[in-house]
This record gives structure tokens, C-alpha cells and sequence, in this order.
């Protein structure tokens, strides 16, 4: 993803990006260095994990298309054979894209759509218990905060290594 406002990014006193890539985008620019800190968001340590279970899989985020890539993880779940089931966390302006997408897949029913929710980390302990990966297909990162708090949770993650964020991690 390239910066854009080159100049405005110049004339800055200081910089804070949330990912090592972005910091060096911005050096790239002509921005020095030495003004130029990187400050990752903070996990939180979890008093518990989430249950195991290699039948269910996970993505949580928004649906658009053009930054996520959710048709990637129902084009590639659409070849796996045995019994799974993908939970979707979140909502966006591709959501219905998507549900048509599981249909013309042939998926529909292992694919559980829950919408956004509120604290999605409470939600998945209560109603889906256990999780066998959560899955990452972005195109488009900053600093996937998911994957992080699905790894302190107790959860694998399979991701894209999109340009910032997934390969830091």
C-alpha cells in the first residue's frame, strides 16, 4: 500500500506507525529515521484459552472484499472434503456478496455468518467454545491485531503476508 501525501509526511515533527513496515514506508518517503517510532497496540494477557477443535475455523473482521479477501478462504475451504465449519465475526458492505458466494459454492451450510458483534471474544467462548484456527486472507494490514489476540486466546492462525503487519508478527 503506498503512502499517499508524501509532502504532509515530510513536514511532520514526528511519526508513530503501528507496524515496523509502516515505519519504513515512511522512511522511504524521505522522512528520517530517527523521527519515526513504532508502537505496537498492546495484548492483553488472558486468564483463559479457547478450546481446541480442528472442525471449526474462524475469521473475524470486517467483509470488504477489497481488503479482506473472504471469497479466497471460501474458494479454499470449498476443497476440503470431511466436516468443518467456518464462523464469520463481522459484518461489512460485502456481507451479502458473500452469503451468495457460499451458495453458488455449494457451502452454504458450513458457513455460519454471526455479524458484528459487540466483544467478539466473549461471544466466541459462549457460543462457538472451541476454534481450530482463525483465518487471515488480508490483502490490506496495518497491524492485524486479530491474529495477535487469536494467538492470546490460544488459537492458531493461518494468514496472508500481506505487505505490513502478518510477517511482523
Amino acid at each position: 500500500q503506498k503512502v499517499k501525501g508524501n509532502n504532509l509526511f515530510k513536514k511532520a515533527d514526528h511519526h508513530i506507525t503501528i507496524s515496523k513496515k509502516i515505519s519504513d514506508q515512511i522512511e522511504k518517503i524521505g522522512v528520517n529515521r530517527k523521527d519515526i517510532t513504532t508502537v505496537y497496540n498492546p495484548i492483553y494477557p488472558q486468564e483463559s484459552t479457547i478450546a481446541f477443535n480442528s472442525k471449526n475455523f474462524l475469521f473475524m473482521g470486517r467483509l470488504r472484499e477489497s481488503h479482506k479477501q473472504v471469497s479466497t478462504i471460501f474458494s479454499a475451504l470449498s476443497k476440503v472434503s470431511g466436516e468443518w465449519i467456518l464462523h464469520i465475526v463481522g459484518d461489512g458492505p460485502d456481507s451479502e456478496k458473500y452469503k451468495h458466494q457460499v451458495k453458488e459454492l455449494g457451502i452454504e451450510d458450513k458457513v455460519i455468518f454471526h455479524g458484528f458483534i459487540e466483544n467478539p471474544w466473549v461471544y466466541i467462548k459462549k457460543n462457538i467454545e472451541s476454534v481450530g484456527a482463525l483465518l487471515l486472507s488480508s490483502r490490506i494490514e496495518g497491524f492485524p491485531m486479530v491474529l495477535c489476540e487469536a494467538m492470546s486466546h490460544g488459537i492458531y492462525c493461518i494468514s496472508s503476508d500481506c505487505e505490513t503487519g502478518p510477517n511482523e508478527i
